[in-house]
Parts: structure tokens; C-alpha cells; sequence
């Protein structure tokens, strides 16, 4: 959905499997900030990558993201 550009779409599923997993996964938020980056909530995206990082996502874009406040390929 994201790669076809339906974010609606997207974060209605990225939110399912938000609230299905008891641990959350740093992927899987980082990428819940990139949907809603591209929703118009900027400061909602930054807060969800900013957690990705602490959940130990290291991707070299994510702290891309972080450091610009916008989002990256």
C-alpha cells in the first residue's frame, strides 16, 4: 500500500499489526512514521522515529529522518 502510495490504506494495516504484536518491532514503527509523514502529521512522524531509534533500530536513513524531519528512501 505504502509503495502505491495509498497511505490510508497503509497506516489502517501498519496499525493492525501495531496493536497485534505484544513486543513492538523498531521496523515496524519506523515505517508507521514514514506512513503518516506522507498523512501531513510531520511532529507525529519525528515522535515514531525517534522511538524506532530507541528501540534499536540503526538504519543510517532513520537518524536521516530524525536530524532533517523529513522522510527519506
Amino acid at each position: 500500500m505504502f509503495r502505491q502510495k495509498k497511505y490510508k490504506e497503509a497506516k489502517d494495516w501498519i496499525e493492525k499489526a501495531l496493536k497485534a504484536s505484544d513486543n513492538q518491532s523498531a521496523t515496524i514503527v519506523e515505517h508507521y512514521g514514514d506512513i503518516i509523514f506522507h498523512l501531513g502529521d510531520k511532529a507525529g512522524a519525528l515522535e515514531h522515529w525517534k522511538k524506532a531509534l530507541q528501540l534499536g533500530e540503526k538504519s543510517i536513513l532513520l537518524q536521516k529522518k530524525i536530524n532533517e524531519g523529513k522522510y527519506f528512501e
